[in-house]
């Protein structure tokens, strides 16, 4: 195929491997996509596609995240720990691609969901584990109020 051409160099010239956006592609071309990377032995993210585009290739396929995954190698670690923090399930999808893409790009992350902004204690109840995060990823659709007040909350 002629229209895929990959960057089989990029994460060694900025640090971040390819990632294949997959919503306007064919499952032909994420198939030829994936076979090129699988005789490198390199990873491989697609993010926004249907289980149809991706079936019958090696990996996992998020349903809510839309995102497809296959990691042949570790990914070197990233220091730190990245939370990602949503307010309810409406921003679930949103959430659940910032961590396969923080999985792939190999930092450690840990999930807090439904932590709306219908209260503080939906949020204050995760206080403990947000405590050791060196960076929060917040969702928060429509109210965005998520990452405002109770960032100052966490800290006092």
């Amino acid at each position: 195929m002629n229209d895929v051409d990959l960057d089989f160099d990029r994460g060694q010239r900025i640090g971040v491997p390819e990632v294949v956006y997959g919503q306007h592609k064919s499952a032909a071309q994420l198939q030829e996509v994936a076979r090129r990377l699988a005789e490198r032995g390199a990873n491989l993210l697609v993010t926004r596609c249907t289980p149809e585009q991706v079936n019958g290739i090696e990996g996992d396929y998020d349903p809510v995240a839309r995102t497809f995954l296959c990691l042949r190698q570790q990914p070197i670690t990233v220091p730190g720990l990245v939370g990602v923090v949503y307010a309810g399930t409406s921003d679930a999808p949103v959430a659940r691609e910032a961590i396969n893409t923080l999985t792939f790009l190999g930092c450690e992350n840990r999930e807090f969901g439904d932590c709306g902004v219908a209260g503080i204690h939906r949020l204050m109840a995760h206080r403990d584990a947000l405590q050791p995060c060196h960076v929060l990823i917040c969702c928060a659709g429509f109210e965005g109020a998520l990452a405002s007040n109770p960032a100052q909350q966490i800290n006092t």
